[in-house]
């Protein structure tokens, strides 16, 4: 099963990369926020409902993040509505900390979709059965978002972080 685990992780890492050099293969910013990013994905999905950020706590509690391998993060979670939305813009603190970073992102998304229970907003399961992440650099993005929404947050993120 682990052998499995990590297999499904290398190609999931190796879909990233090559989807990230097909997106024109400009070098990667190291100085843009989470903050600014995460704020930028939200005016562009035109959100009517909350989205509020997330504090250490639920981060490293809830969803076992390890948050020294992070320089800045934002997460933000619906809060005024019915409904699982939910991103994540984590910005590792070097190289040498984003696949950590990244195998900590997979894990929680791997659990949100082990733990989903069916009764509980049926029209929001596909969502969460369709998380995406995203490596851009040493930034890790993860979404759990409609199908739109998670394109043009990784596309808003793509624009803010290539130079």
């Amino acid at each position: 099963m682990k052998n499995a685990v990590k297999l499904v992780s290398l190609l999931l890492c190796l879909t990233a990369l090559l989807s990230l050099c097909a997106c024109g293969g400009g070098k990667i910013r190291t100085d843009v926020k989470p903050v600014d990013i995460a704020d930028a994905i939200v005016g562009e999905m035109g959100i009517a409902d909350a989205m509020t950020s997330l504090d250490e706590n639920y981060i490293t509690g809830r969803m076992d993040i390890d948050l020294s391998n992070c320089a800045e993060y934002d997460v933000r979670l619906s809060t005024a509505s019915i409904n699982v939305n939910e991103f994540g813009v984590f910005k590792a603190k070097s190289e040498d900390y984003v696949q950590a970073l990244d195998e900590d992102v997979q894990a929680y998304l791997t659990m949100r979709r082990e733990t989903w229970m069916d009764e509980y907003l049926p029209e929001e399961k596909p969502k969460v059965e369709n998380a995406q992440y995203r490596v851009i650099g040493t930034y890790v993005i993860y979404a759990i978002l409609s199908e739109s929404d998670s394109e043009l947050a990784f596309n808003t993120a793509v624009e803010m972080l290539e130079q």
